[in-house]
């Protein structure tokens, strides 16, 4: 039981790892798209923004580093849980406000924040929790090489998941012009 637990959280662990990773390298290798996209969330001053986002991609970059370690999943889990709870909580704001044609700056395709943003980021968030929480053991070769396909497997479903997200606005639109008629198709 207890080995069957420790292969979940490794492959959560990995899922967290390759969502950090992905994050923390759109921070780095397109800074400025996402300090745009960190200033339109309006919860710092703009003199912190590009600080503040240098400062979580490197936060997220040891994350990662530290997922991938078994000995520091538990601390490495609970600091992604708060990360990614932290910006559920920002983007909560935002649309609270009514503002909801800002891009959630996650990395991946455009997309604006909506509740599906929130939703994916309460399930990253149980998901760091459950690395903490979850027992770390021995799990051998092979049982590293399985929590490492388990990984990637739920990394490759979250992507999908994410592209279709990016698109919902256009599918929203074509659904509107549809019940309007203003669209026909081409046949």
């Amino acid at each position: 039981m207890e080995s069957g637990l420790s292969l979940a959280a490794s492959g959560l662990a990995w899922v967290l790892a390759l969502v950090l990773c992905r994050a923390s390298l759109h921070k780095l290798t397109d800074f400025y798209r996402t300090v745009g996209a960190a200033l339109d969330y309006g919860a710092a001053p703009e003199a912190w923004v590009p600080r503040l986002v240098r400062l979580l991609g490197i936060v997220e970059a040891g994350c990662v580093l530290a997922l991938i370690v078994p000995a520091s999943r538990p601390f490495a889990g609970m600091v992604a849980a708060i990360l990614f709870a932290v910006y559920a909580l920002l983007m909560a704001r935002v649309l609270r406000q009514g503002r909801v044609q800002i891009d959630c700056g996650c990395g991946g395709a455009p997309q604006p924040i909506s509740g599906l943003s929130l939703l994916r980021n309460g399930v990253l968030t149980g998901a760091g929790v459950a690395v903490a929480l979850l027992p770390v053991a021995a799990t051998g070769p092979l049982g590293a090489i399985l929590g490492l396909l388990c990984g990637l497997t739920l990394f490759a479903s979250y992507a999908l998941l994410e592209k279709f997200a990016s698109h919902l606005p256009q599918i929203r639109q074509v659904r509107h012009d549809l019940s309007r008629g203003s669209m026909q198709w081409n046949t």
